[in-house]
């Protein structure tokens, strides 16, 4: 990698002209990047001992800048070692193609173990490495970002860091032996999040039937809009949807609107069972609602 642009090293080729003549092949460009390599590489300025900096960083840990492989807008970095989910993530050694004329974000993406650039800023959830400057065909800086420190501050966890099964919340509810059309109450987390699935479950075989049949919906109250689907498939009707079998969890069908599914902190919900001509009873019924937050 040249820290030079082109034209600033035909500068320096011609100020050095003198030098190329008295010892042939001797470039001051080449000195002056020589002088900076040895510099950077070396423990000039370093105060610490060395088994401190080994512990941090010998054999590779943090992907430092890799010059063999690092050339105009190609940025080369060595492997590293990272604790992700428990475990230690292998990341090899690799090169990333930089934007031009921009501040690119080089960062490690924990998802596939790659590290990549970005620009703009960097993106949420990725590790920094560092950002670099560049021009039209090279790098200009390099300044490290990495953070070897860190901590997690009190209630500073958002659901998008958590499992499906840490940022869900369920709500459930014991609806009775439904004989009759009948509306039920829920309150929404106390945080706003997004319905994900509705189950049903009762103690009662009630066969499909065009004309005897169970229809299962749910409302915002708020915004009035319906959260369920509605198509046959949530009810109990011979054409489009199904019977209910007793014992047997029923997934209800999501509302295919993304905003339908949006609930605001303590949104009030509303369940509806309505009845059609004379099915049998929904006897023992249960409700559950799963909600999950990212914020």
């Amino acid at each position: 990698m040249s820290r030079y642009t082109t034209v600033q090293a035909d500068a320096l080729r011609r100020i050095g002209r003198p030098l190329e003549a008295l010892a042939t092949g001797m470039r001051l460009d080449s000195e002056l990047e020589e002088i900076f390599r040895r510099t950077e590489e070396g423990t000039i300025g370093v105060t610490a001992l060395g088994r401190d900096i080994d512990a941090v960083c010998k054999n590779g840990t943090a992907f430092s800048t890799d010059p063999a492989t690092t050339t105009g807008l190609t940025y080369g970095h060595l492997g590293g070692r990272v604790m992700k989910a428990g475990s230690v993530a292998v990341v090899a050694a690799g090169t990333v193609a930089l934007t031009p004329s921009v501040t690119n974000f080089v960062e490690l993406d924990p998802a596939d173990n790659l590290v990549k650039r970005a620009t703009g800023s960097f993106t949420a959830g990725r590790l920094p490495i560092c950002t670099i400057l560049t021009t039209a065909d090279a790098i200009l800086t390099t300044t490290n970002t990495r953070a070897l420190l860190g901590f997690v501050p009190p209630a500073s966890i958002t659901g998008s860091l958590l499992t499906i099964a840490g940022k869900t919340k369920e709500i459930e509810i014991a609806l009775g032996t439904i004989a009759a059309t009948t509306s039920f109450s829920l309150i929404g987390p106390a945080a706003a999040s997004t319905l994900t699935a509705a189950v049903l479950l009762q103690q009662s075989t009630i066969a499909a039937h065009d004309s005897n049949y169970w229809t299962f919906a749910l409302t915002n109250q708020r915004t009035a809009n319906p959260m369920l689907a509605i198509t046959p498939g949530n009810s109990s009707r011979l054409t489009g949807g199904t019977g209910v079998t007793a014992a047997v969890v029923r997934p209800l069908q999501m509302h295919p609107t993304p905003a339908n599914l949006a609930a605001a902190v303590n949104e009030p919900i509303e369940f509806t069972v309505t009845k059609t001509g004379t099915p049998a009873d929904l006897v023992r019924a249960t409700l559950r609602l799963d909600l999950t937050f990212e914020a």
